[in-house]
């Protein structure tokens, strides 16, 4: 994951590097690898989310449940399973970690 941080302008770099102190503080047991060519995080061996920095735009993936959060997304871009985002404008901090959450309990639960 450091060579493909590496590979991100700076500011955006250091976005996706808080996001992913973030995710690593609310799950701790994460693996990381590169995956489809995104930053992704495995909990269990499964796949837990990932991101991403496109030329207008970072992404977070947490796969189908954006749906769920939805109405809480305002103001981000939304596609099947991402959620679009800036270094100006990030996610919410306590949406992350509920979106982070339900999906480690996914898994917890399969």
């Amino acid at each position: 994951m450091d060579n493909y941080l590496s590979t991100v302008d700076e500011k955006d770099r250091a976005a996706l590097e808080s996001l992913r102190a973030y995710i690593h503080e609310l799950v701790p047991v994460t693996e990381e690898k590169i995956s489809y060519g995104l930053a992704a995080f495995y909990y269990k061996g499964e796949y837990l989310v990932a991101f991403g920095a496109f030329k207008s735009h970072l992404s977070l993936f947490p796969g189908v449940i954006v749906d769920i959060f939805k109405s809480r997304l305002t103001g981000h871009k939304l596609t099947k399973g991402s959620i679009h985002f800036t270094a100006e404008k990030p996610i919410d901090k306590k949406l992350i970690k509920e979106i982070v959450e339900l999906r480690k309990s996914t898994i917890d639960n399969n």
